[in-house]
C-alpha cells in the first residue's frame, strides 16, 4: 500500500479503536495527556524549523539574530493580545488556524494551486465541524479561554445555527477537488476519518487532527522540500531546541496570565502557547508553499 494511503487509512483505523474505547477514556486523565503528548510530540516539532525554512527561502540573505528576534516579537506581541483581549485573541487564532489547515491540507492531495478563498473556506469548514458537533463543551472551553460568556455565546449560537453537517459537505466537495485522481483513495480515507473524529471527543478529535495529520503532512513538506528529504532522526534533532523553548514560554503563560483561568487549566494554557506559536510558524509556511508554486 502506497503512503499517500496508508496514513489517513491508519489514522482511520486509531479514530475507530478511540471509539471502540471512548468509555474508558473519555472526560479521564488520559485523555488529556493525549492531547498533551500530541502537541508536544508532533504539533510543536512541525513548527521547530521555521528558522530552517526561512534560511531555505532567503539563502545567503538569512541572519540568524534578525529572524530570532522577530520571531520572539511577533509570539510576544500575539501573547500580550491574549492577555488584555482575549476573545479577539481568540477569534484571531481561528482566522489564522483556518487558514493555515487549509494552506497545508492543499497540496496533500495533489500538486494544483487552489485559489485563496477555497483554502480559506476548506479550513474554515474543516474548523467548524471538528468544534462544533459539542456545541456545549465547545462554549464551556471558549468561555473558560475567553472569559467572555455573552461573546461567547453569541458567537457560537449564530455558527450552530448552520446545520453541521454542511460543514463536512463542503469540506467533502472541496477535498475531492483538490485530490488528483491518483489520490481518490487516499482523499476518501481521509473524509472517513475527519467524519468519524468528532464522534470521539472535542479534544480527541481535533488533536488526532491536528496532530496525526496536520503536523505530520506539514514534516514531510518540509523533509521534502526544506531538508531535502534529511531523515527523521536528524529533523527530530533540530527540533529539540525549540521544543524546549516552547516548555519555558508555557512556565511563563502560566506564571504571568491574567486571570484563574490559565493558573488553574493546564491545557487552556497549552492552547494559548499553541496560538502564540502559530502567527510565525504560519508566516513561514505561507511563503514556503508560494514559493513552491513559484
Amino acid at each position: 500500500m502506497k503512503r499517500q494511503q496508508l496514513h489517513p487509512l491508519s489514522l482511520l483505523l486509531v479514530i475507530l479503536l478511540l471509539l471502540l474505547t471512548k468509555h474508558y477514556w473519555v472526560n479521564t486523565m488520559p485523555e488529556y495527556l493525549l492531547a498533551a503528548a500530541g502537541v508536544f510530540i508532533t504539533g510543536i516539532p512541525h513548527g521547530a524549523m521555521d528558522h530552517h525554512t526561512a534560511s531555505f527561502l532567503h539563502g545567503t540573505r538569512f541572519k540568524l539574530l534578525r529572524y530570532l528576534l522577530l520571531y520572539l516579537f511577533s509570539a510576544l506581541l500575539y501573547l500580550a493580545v491574549w492577555f488584555m483581549f482575549p476573545g479577539f485573541a481568540f477569534f484571531l487564532f481561528l482566522v489564522l488556524t483556518a487558514w493555515h489547515f487549509g494552506e497545508t491540507d492543499s497540496v496533500c492531495f495533489g500538486e494544483k494551486k487552489v485559489p485563496p478563498i477555497l483554502i480559506f473556506i476548506y479550513g474554515w469548514s474543516l474548523l467548524m465541524w471538528l468544534l462544533l458537533k459539542d456545541a456545549a463543551t465547545i462554549l464551556y472551553w471558549t468561555d473558560l479561554i475567553t472569559g467572555q460568556h455573552q461573546i461567547s455565546a453569541q458567537l457560537i449560537k449564530a455558527l450552530t445555527a448552520i446545520p453541521h453537517l454542511l460543514w463536512f459537505a463542503v469540506l467533502a466537495v472541496l477535498v475531492l477537488y483538490m485530490a488528483d485522481r491518483k489520490n481518490w483513495l487516499p482523499a476518501l480515507f481521509f473524509l472517513v476519518f475527519i467524519f468519524c473524529a468528532v464522534y470521539t471527543s472535542l479534544l480527541v478529535g481535533f488533536v488526532v487532527y491536528f496532530a496525526g495529520w496536520h503536523s505530520l503532512q506539514a514534516l514531510q513538506h518540509l523533509r521534502t522540500s526544506v531538508f531535502k528529504r534529511t531523515g527523521i532522526k536528524q529533523i527530530v534533532r533540530y527540533a529539540l531546541p525549540a521544543i524546549a523553548g516552547s516548555l519555558v514560554l508555557l512556565v511563563v503563560i502560566l506564571k504571568f496570565g491574567a486571570g484563574g483561568w490559565i493558573e488553574n487549566n493546564g491545557l487552556p494554557s497549552l492552547f494559548v502557547l499553541l496560538s502564540v506559536l502559530t502567527l510565525p510558524h504560519m508566516i513561514q509556511m505561507h511563503k514556503l508553499y508560494q514559493f513552491r508554486f513559484k
